[in-house]
């Protein structure tokens, strides 16, 4: 009977292991507060020297029902922290996968669009390679420049007894360029029909000047042409094409433009009787 007394005379791990075990059975069971006296008269605790089960009055009981406590806490907070890490893995899972839609549907967008570059590119050099099948008919470099002039200027041209073209503004082409001269345009496409060398460009300063090289503008006008922004451009060595040149005139086009073939809706006939007509 000795044996079983109360176990807080004694101190040390063996009475604080017993106590702790007691209270892992008791968590354990399902038996409710029915539990606390089997298992304490098992373990022989929290009894009186007659063995009797104390009850809620034994120190051993209070012992026992902090460690249940303690017992209770620690799984609340493992279980808190079990929860708070799957809630942490979870969503560091959806950053994982947003950041893996961002990635994807950025690379979706880069492949789109080099596709897209791919694709003009490819249109762009089947569009030039067609344009040099075509331009090989001519015998003029693409992108030559042209300039369109009145149909009454071009016949002098032609008839090489005008060497001034009368512009409100000085040209910056390089002297010695070659350029070629059209009429007027219609429908998106021009005649080629002479070329020229061009020799530079010089403001007329004064009506002195400007009546003085009438002969070689035949401007009708009375008076400089376009005030003191007047400019003649110096043309020589003029020939004349024995076959006219059809050429493509981009939409909005004025005075310059380069060298392309005519596009597909356009249909030229060859020359007859020294006339040139254009057919649509």
């Amino acid at each position: 009977m000795h044996e079983m007394h109360t176990l807080t005379e004694h101190s040390g791990d063996p009475c604080e292991q017993k106590i702790r075990e007691a209270a892992e059975t008791i968590f354990s069971s399902k038996k409710g507060r029915g539990a606390y006296k089997q298992v304490c008269m098992e373990m022989g605790l929290n009894l009186n020297k007659n063995g009797v089960y104390l009850g809620a009055k034994g120190d051993e009981y209070k012992l026992i029902q902090t460690a249940i406590r303690k017992i209770r806490r620690r799984l609340t907070n493992e279980i808190l922290s079990t929860e708070r890490q799957a809630r942490q893995a979870a969503e560091q899972r959806a950053q994982t996968a947003e950041k893996q839609r961002d990635e994807m549907s950025k690379r979706l967008k880069q492949m789109k669009q080099r596709a897209e570059t791919a694709e003009k590119q490819r249109d762009k050099l089947s569009k030039r390679l067609k344009q040099m099948e075509t331009a090989q008919q001519f015998p003029i470099p693409l992108g030559s420049p042209i300039l369109i002039v009145l149909d009454e200027w071009i016949d002098m041209y032609c008839k090489r007894v005008k060497q001034l073209e009368i512009r409100s503004r000085s040209c910056n082409k390089p002297r010695g360029s070659k350029i070629y001269l059209s009429g007027n345009t219609s429908g998106g496409v021009g005649l080629i029909l002479a070329t020229v060398v061009f020799e530079g460009s010089r403001k007329i300063s004064s009506e002195e000047d400007w009546e003085f090289l009438r002969p070689l503008h035949r401007n009708p006008h009375e008076h400089r042409r376009y005030g003191d922004r007047t400019h003649a451009w110096i043309f020589r060595n003029i020939e004349i094409l024995e076959n006219p040149i059809p050429f493509h005139v981009p939409k909005g086009t004025r005075d310059w433009c380069r060298y392309s073939p005519p596009q597909d809706w356009c249909k030229y006939s060859p020359p007859q009787n020294n006339v040139f007509p254009i057919v649509f």
